[in-house]
């Protein structure tokens, strides 16, 4: 099995593992607000729910309707999963030695559109968030989604470095 294709399978089971996390986990969003008393409440939202934490207090809530671009962000990154999947399954099909330049194209363009989604998603939700009061930050969750899309490239252009590497072999006359 080529190196190319064993980084790029690593590549691609670690872009799953921080989309799939990203996605799931409710720190797209945090802020932190002050009450007349003098305490203060850190929020977090998500894609699926939002919290707050106050002293002595914490409480979560599972969103029942949501904004248009939230159901966009979420379509695209778990469409961009799915399409990270598909490319693994591609990438273990090259490493079986499947020669067959098809599988490896299937594998690149899959990984070049899931790294895409991702990046779209990002714009979708980022200039769609209000916050005349500059309190909202952006958190981690949102933040995931930039090297899993920047592997997402890599690992494409690793698997097209392996295409070329191991290709034809040269007939002699």
């Amino acid at each position: 099995m080529p190196s190319e294709i064993k980084f790029s399978i690593l590549a691609i089971i670690c872009i799953i593992v921080t989309s799939s996390i990203s996605v799931a986990i409710p720190y797209w969003i945090t802020a932190d607000y002050t009450l007349q008393q003098g305490e203060t409440i850190h929020e977090y939202v998500g894609l699926w729910k939002a919290c707050a934490n106050a002293p002595g207090e914490s409480v979560c809530s599972s969103f029942t309707d949501v904004k248009d671009f939230v159901n966009a962000t979420r379509g695209l990154i778990i469409t961009g999963i799915i399409l990270f999947g598909i490319s693994l399954l591609f990438a273990f099909r090259i490493a079986g030695e499947d020669s067959r330049i098809t599988s490896a194209n299937m594998c690149i363009f899959s990984l070049v559109v899931g790294g895409i989604l991702l990046f779209v998603a990002m714009i979708v939700f980022g200039t769609n968030i209000d916050d005349p009061k500059g309190t909202i930050s952006y958190g981690s969750a949102f933040y995931l989604q930039i090297p899993s899309a920047v592997f997402a490239f890599i690992a494409a252009c690793f698997v097209h470095r392996s295409k070329r590497s191991h290709g034809y072999d040269v007939i002699s006359t």
